[in-house]
């Protein structure tokens, strides 16, 4: 979610699309359907430009997020960003992204950062010139599931929810054994391991700060981190509550 000019919120809802809450508490669904005028079901991340450009991440075209396990499972290119003007006329900018979640504008707004969990992966997107569109690698072999990200002032904020799946990671190379796992009860699967870790990067990909809990208990599933007033906001999803904590100052110099 996000917050508009005028104090409006932008939410990605599942099944509906991209919802407006107004001040006053009303609500409106602003964008329905994708740019070939199919459901829009799966909206996952969002932000605006400073201009009010909207920019949200399609996590599937092919599964539900109940179903997003198959997603991890099979690793399919079948997530997308698209774009809205002010007009909310539509425009994909990618759509050969692996479950693509967070997304958020670097500081000058020349391109996106877009997490792929399932990838383990951050990528950067050009958003003006001839490579706009084109995904290039930001930071990868992260060691989690990475979720939403957030933008602050010229460094990104990421969540690490949970450990990688030590299971679905071995059976990408044996697409045999990955047909035969669909047929099996989810809860065979196991649960991804809630994972207490959030960092930040700046605009060249530098981790500028890492916040890690060790014992994964006291803070863990952090999907949402928010760096506001001198204050880093955690929204853990495992025990549905909003942490605060101050961050540890230090220069980091790079050369």
């Amino acid at each position: 979610m996000v917050f508009d000019s005028h104090g409006n919120l932008l939410v990605c809802v599942e099944e509906v699309g991209i919802v407006k809450i107004r001040k006053d508490g009303s609500q409106k669904t602003i964008i329905s359907k994708l740019p070939d005028g199919s459901p829009l079901r799966f909206p996952h991340g969002i932000d605006i430009s400073k201009d009010g450009k909207i920019y949200f991440t399609v996590s599937s075209q092919s599964y539900s997020l109940q179903e997003s396990f198959l997603e991890e499972l099979f690793s399919r290119p079948n997530g997308m960003i698209v774009t809205a003007d002010k007009n909310l006329t539509l425009e994909i900018l990618n759509q050969d992204l692996y479950y693509p979640t967070g997304i958020a504008l670097s500081s000058n707004e020349e391109f996106l950062l877009v997490s792929e969990p399932f990838r383990h992966r951050i990528s950067s997107i050009p958003i003006f010139g001839s490579q706009r569109g084109t995904e290039k690698f930001f930071l990868t072999n992260i060691p989690g599931i990475p979720a939403l990200i957030s933008g602050n002032g010229g460094f990104f904020w990421v969540g690490i929810p949970y450990h990688r799946n030590e299971i679905l990671d071995k059976t990408q190379e044996y697409p045999e054994i990955k047909n035969l796992l669909t047929g099996l009860p989810v809860f065979l699967f196991g649960k991804n391991i809630p994972r207490g870790l959030v960092f930040a990067l700046n605009d060249f990909g530098d981790i500028t700060a890492n916040y890690q809990d060790f014992s994964d208990s006291s803070v863990a599933g952090i999907t949402a981190v928010l760096n506001h007033a001198g204050n880093i906001y955690l929204v853990s999803s495992t025990i549905g509550k909003i942490a605060k904590m101050k961050p540890i100052i230090e220069e980091i110099q790079f050369f």
